[in-house]
């Protein structure tokens, strides 16, 4: 049976696993004209996969807003209460807040995407982003780069309209927004130099006719959010509501196959590696220990390697108990494929029963002498192409 790769190069007449010279300059050297780089091997899936992939996001999705429906209700008895309390107090928030503050809401509203490895022939779940996520644009721009510099018709593996773009349109329904807020606050850099994603999602944005608003306002958090003209708080729709980022708290992660179970009778597509909370490392833990909210890569320690092990160590004990979780390490792919460790992060735009889920997702690729698929350690994003029939 011939590969994803092997179809792409029959139709294109591309060798995608050996990218000529000239076009892996082109997608390594400041393709975005800032900090950005792109990996000169694209990441070339197939229809089904893709589509297993977002339909898994879907499902994962749907299952965490249904969780926190619960929570701000006072409930969640699918995670141990020590664990919610402590995931709140953490947020700085209580149950009582959390009620008192969604009170009189009926839809859940956020931008989802989990973090994907490949692992003995599947997709795994290392994490669950909720909120400022990166990538929502630059998934799209890097296609249309990595197309442009391999000289293939974007019309026969792009993508013509971008994720945030479709997101946005099946998040707003009919509704008429007097303004889209666009923070930007979540740019990273590499080796110091910004990464400007934001501004990108406001040109994506801007396709749509839609005003944009880029001053700061109180009554909004996070990546993009529609304002009716109306202003008072209670009137705000919102493509992420308040405290909705504690979904992305590593200490609800071995709990979100039963939340898809329990609320939505489905067996999950997407599994989580092992993961746990810890109060200290035990002398038996091995692979990763991470801050329960941490992001970016930061308070990530790989626990094999003896100086990091130690740093963990001294992390966890100024961080206080069950601040940090352990994860298994994914088994690593083979040796001849030179996108093993490449992180796929799907998206998942949520608004009540509605949920879109992305069809460009995001990836990156890790420097071999870092490990962390995150651009601010180095990482480089992947073009995602999609072989059709």
């Amino acid at each position: 049976m011939l590969t994803a790769y092997e179809r792409f190069a029959r139709r294109t007449g591309v060798d995608a696993l050996a990218p000529r010279p000239e076009v892996a300059a082109r997608l390594i050297d400041a393709p975005f004209g800032d900090g950005a780089s792109i990996h000169p091997i694209p990441l070339v899936l197939t229809v089904a996969e893709r589509d297993l992939v977002a339909d898994a996001t879907e499902q994962r999705a749907r299952a965490l807003a249904r969780f926190f429906v619960e929570l701000a209700r006072g409930e969640g008895g699918l995670v141990p209460h020590g664990i919610v309390d402590r995931v709140l107090a953490d947020h700085g928030v209580t149950r009582d807040e959390l009620r008192r503050c969604w009170s009189g809401w009926t839809d859940v509203c956020f931008t989802y995407a989990p973090d994907l490895v490949r692992a003995d022939g599947a997709w795994r779940v290392l994490e669950d982003n909720i909120g400022c996520i990166g990538g929502l644009a630059d998934s799209y721009y890097c296609q249309e780069a990595y197309l442009a510099a391999a000289a293939i018709d974007p019309r026969a593996y792009g993508e013509e309209v971008p994720d945030l773009c479709a997101g946005v349109r099946a998040f707003l329904g009919d509704a008429d927004p007097g303004a889209v807020v666009v923070e930007l606050g979540c740019d990273g850099q590499v080796d110091g130099q910004v990464v400007r994603e934001s501004a990108r999602r406001a040109a994506l944005l801007e396709r749509l006719e839609l005003a944009i608003d880029r001053r700061a306002d109180a009554a909004v958090s996070h990546v993009v959010n529609f304002v009716p003209s109306r202003r008072a708080f209670d009137r705000v729709t919102m493509l992420n509501g308040p405290h909705v980022e504690l979904l992305g708290d590593k200490r609800f992660l071995p709990y979100v196959e039963a939340m898809v179970t329990s609320y939505l009778g489905e067996v999950p597509r997407l599994r989580a590696l092992p993961t746990r909370a810890i109060d200290a490392i035990g002398e038996d833990d091995a692979g990763v220990a991470k801050h329960a909210r941490g992001a970016g890569g930061t308070a990530v320690y790989f626990l094999d390697d003896a100086a990091e092990r130690a740093e963990a160590e001294r992390a966890i004990t100024a961080a206080g108990p069950g601040a940090f979780v352990v994860q298994d390490l994914a088994p690593p792919g083979p040796a001849s494929d030179p996108l093993a460790c490449v992180e796929l992060r799907p998206f998942a735009f949520v608004a009540g029963d509605r949920v879109h889920a992305s069809r460009i997702p995001s990836a990156r690729m890790p420097r071999p002498d870092r490990r962390r698929a995150n651009l601010g350690y180095g990482a480089r994003y992947v073009a995602v192409l999609v072989q059709r029939a």
